[in-house]
């Protein structure tokens, strides 16, 4: 006797059919596109400011100090940087 979840919560997959909650997940975790990092990339030849550099601030991971400007990420030090320039 009991349920088909029988006390072991949430089923797998629950909200697989939920569109809303797909797109507001995937738009929460996109990345930039290639076209907005290659504006960035101009306007910091134009401007003659490096795109790389940000004031410290304590949201972003490493404090927005360690930033790749090829693909639009944060990384928390300068070794994970170098690693994944590496690849």
């Amino acid at each position: 006797m009991g349920t088909a979840l029988s006390g072991r919560g949430r089923r797998k997959g629950g909200r697989s059919k939920i569109k809303k909650y797909k797109r507001a997940t995937w738009l929460g975790r996109r990345a930039k596109d290639t076209d907005q990092i290659q504006d960035e990339i101009e306007k910091s030849e134009v401007t003659g400011v490096p795109a790389d550099k940000f004031e410290y601030d304590d949201e972003l991971p490493g404090g927005g100090q360690f930033f790749c400007v090829e693909t639009g990420k944060h990384f928390a030090d300068a070794k994970a940087l170098a690693d994944h320039k590496k690849s």
